[in-house]
């Protein structure tokens, strides 16, 4: 009766449906099976044993707690923590360049756009100088021009056809002087 009496307790702390490791274990004292007499129900000394390993869990925590005092600062924290502010710092001054140069690109967008606007004066001030009938009082009365009449305006007929002779450059040698003559003809055809 006792060996499964203790079964009993040993399963009393099972989990069902589980498999993880009861990490608060290291912290609970081992449970002392006490001798209870038979007549008590089943039910009572199960609850008792999770009350007492309650009561002894919270006690060995508090004492750990005490124990302890001032905790180590572990290295590898204190890196860690100092690569991130470092990265926290690079970020920050990224974004401060980011801002320098997002204003200066609105700037140079400005400075552009007031460019246009003064190259649309300039070429309407341009094509305004150049007003056909102000050349031509401007020939008419200054220079002392006269507009043309029809009895002034000839034109020449003649029999033969119009002929145009290219004279080659005597440096070029002979197959150079024909592939260039033949590119330039297909470049001419398409033109």
């Amino acid at each position: 009766m006792r060996e499964s009496e203790a079964n009993r307790i040993r399963y009393a702390r099972a989990t069902y449906g589980s498999l993880a490791y009861d990490l608060n274990r290291a912290l609970r004292p081992e449970i002392e099976i006490p001798e209870e007499p038979a007549a008590k129900p089943e039910r009572e000394s199960k609850r008792k044993v999770r009350i007492d390993e309650r009561k002894n869990t919270k006690n060995a925590a508090k004492a750990k707690t005490r124990a302890k005092g001032k905790a180590a600062v572990a290295p590898f924290g204190v890196l860690g923590f100092a690569a991130a502010a470092v990265m926290l710092v690079m970020v920050l001054m990224g974004y401060v360049q980011l801002t320098k140069i997002s204003a200066e690109a609105s700037s140079l967008q400005k400075k552009i756009t007031d460019l246009k606007n003064t190259e649309a004066r300039l070429k309407i001030k341009y094509e305004s100088t150049f007003d056909l009938s102000k050349v031509e009082e401007y020939a008419t009365g200054r220079l002392g021009m006269v507009p043309v009449t029809n009895s002034q305006i000839y034109y020449v007929k003649s029999a033969a056809p119009d002929k145009a002779e290219i004279i080659s450059d005597s440096r070029q040698a002979g197959i150079v002087k024909n592939v260039t003559a033949f590119l330039s003809r297909v470049v001419e055809y398409f033109k």
